[in-house]
């Protein structure tokens, strides 16, 4: 982005900017769609490769890379996201970029040393499994590649070079899938498989990716960003830890309680509903720096109202629509055997569309930098969740489990917008955005409580329920009216 455009969409109407928004979501949902989709082709080959026992095991493992990541980067790229834009000075944002990668490095060589020498002891305590130390160990050699694959992309992202962005972000994923069909397809080495090419994969992508950033890139001449950056990041280090750790407190009650089938079971559910992160994540990627670009502006919060408001109702249309489709695609992808997890596809759909909905209304906490509020919200968040989880699993199984995971978001959500409010005066307009939720909510218990004896009276009901709650979405956005505009604003 120039500098002459960058300008023009801090002043621009709200049109202007939802237009910026949509075009960078568009672009950053086709890269998304595209590593998904890849990742789909995955899908089918281990569950069907893989025993829902062996297909548990490397969920959990995979939940635990992702908490390692989580620490290593110990929040720097919400600093880099923060900060960067604080500085004009080309050599100010270089020196800044490269203090972080430094202290990630850093980072990297301890906590890779320690995880190594620890697997053992993790995969018992926590998951009480043994015999899988040796594909954990794999895993933990990919975890530098890792990092500098994320560091590098992040980067682009920041500094809008998209087509390089791409190179990196899709190109990583795409290596690493086609590296994985072929250790688990042609070579047939399981799970050992997927995490070796992982190394190898991210390994190139780093290498890569490093490349392309390097005329952001210097020797560090001194350390006086990293006081600050670390000050900054440190609670969103907290927070990206226990953003994995929430979903790995489902795999710990579920291994614990109902064994590795069940957690093979529960896993497929997860992923199908996180194919929602694919909409989140293009808006989100756009949104974020766009948000931190325009925040001194008169109509900021105007236009944060709208942006929370347009993507809840997407958000919660493509919910209803999920639910609705949940069964044939999972027996599609994974095989009919996975199909009793159908039930947790709610709940888990619902406990994105909330955090998706905090994220944006706590943005606050972020533009005031008092950060350890939105450590403290994901602490909330974490605690409940493992209490609803504990209380509900007995008595409903995974469901229970997924409905544990819900609540335990929306205190955490609850928490992050009222700290929010606290530390900076900027208000949203939640109501909306409550009823959407409220609505998709009972259209989605509805198709998953009613049964009807013929498949064509069933999808008749499925294609009922989308369409009301799409028309009480479309009322509760725009009104009654169908020709209701965007609102106009002032052009600076």
């Amino acid at each position: 982005m120039t500098h002459d455009r960058y300008q023009e969409i801090k002043a621009g109407s709200f049109r202007e900017r939802f237009q910026f928004v949509l075009k960078d979501s568009a672009f950053y949902g086709t890269a998304a769609a595209l590593n998904k989709l890849l990742n789909l082709l995955t899908l089918p080959v281990l569950t069907r490769v893989l025993s829902t026992a062996e297909y548990g095991a490397l969920d959990a493992m995979t939940g635990l890379g992702a908490i390692f990541v989580a620490f290593i980067v110990m929040g720097l790229d919400s600093a880099i996201a923060r900060l960067f834009f604080e500085h004009e000075g080309t050599e100010d944002r270089k020196e800044l970029v490269s203090q972080a990668l430094s202290i990630e490095l850093a980072f990297c060589v301890v906590i890779t040393a320690i995880c190594w020498f620890s697997a053992d002891w993790m995969l018992s305590t926590f998951y009480g499994i043994e015999g899988y130390t040796t594909y954990l160990k794999v895993l933990i050699v990919s975890l530098p590649f890792v990092v500098l694959t994320r560091f590098a992309s992040n980067l682009l992202k920041w500094t809008f070079a998209r087509n390089q962005y791409m190179v990196v972000a899709f190109g990583s994923s795409a290596l690493v899938i086609l590296l994985t069909l072929l250790f688990v397809v042609g070579f047939d080495q399981g799970i050992q498989g997927v995490y070796r090419a992982q190394v190898i994969g991210f390994g190139i992508s780093a290498a890569v990716g490093i490349f392309l950033c390097r005329k952001h890139l210097i020797v560090p001449k001194s350390t006086r960003y990293a006081r600050e950056m670390m000050g900054y990041g440190a609670p969103f280090m907290v927070v990206a830890v226990a953003g994995c750790v929430m979903p790995a407190i489902d795999r710990v009650f579920i291994t614990n309680y109902m064994g590795l089938d069940s957690a093979g079971l529960y896993a497929i559910g997860y992923r199908y509903g996180f194919m929602l992160m694919l909409p989140i994540t293009a808006f989100m990627t756009s949104w974020s720096p766009f948000a931190f670009s325009i925040y001194k502006e008169d109509n900021a919060e105007e236009t944060y109202n709208h942006g929370l408001k347009f993507m809840v109702a997407g958000l919660c249309a493509i919910t209803i629509a999920m639910v609705a489709t949940a069964e044939p695609i999972i027996t599609l992808v994974a095989s009919e055997r996975y199909l009793p997890v159908y039930v947790v596809v709610l709940p888990l759909l619902l406990r994105l569309v909330i955090q998706a909905t905090s994220s944006l209304a706590s943005l606050g906490i972020r533009l005031a930098k008092r950060t350890q509020f939105q450590m403290l919200g994901y602490l909330i968040g974490l605690v409940s969740s493992a209490l609803f989880v504990w209380l509900l699993i007995e008595p409903l199984g995974l469901v229970g489990v997924a409905c544990g995971a819900l609540l335990g978001q929306l205190a955490q959500s609850i928490s992050e917008i009222a700290f929010a409010y606290y530390v900076y005066p900027l208000r949203f307009q939640l109501k909306r955005p409550i009823a959407m939720l409220l609505v998709t909510g009972i259209g989605g218990v509805t198709m998953q409580a009613i049964t009807l004896p013929s498949l064509p009276q069933q999808v008749a009901l499925r294609a009922g329920v989308v369409l009301l709650v799409g028309a009480l979405l479309w009322v509760v956005t725009f009104g009654f009216s169908a020709t209701a505009r965007l609102p106009q604003f002032r052009q600076r």
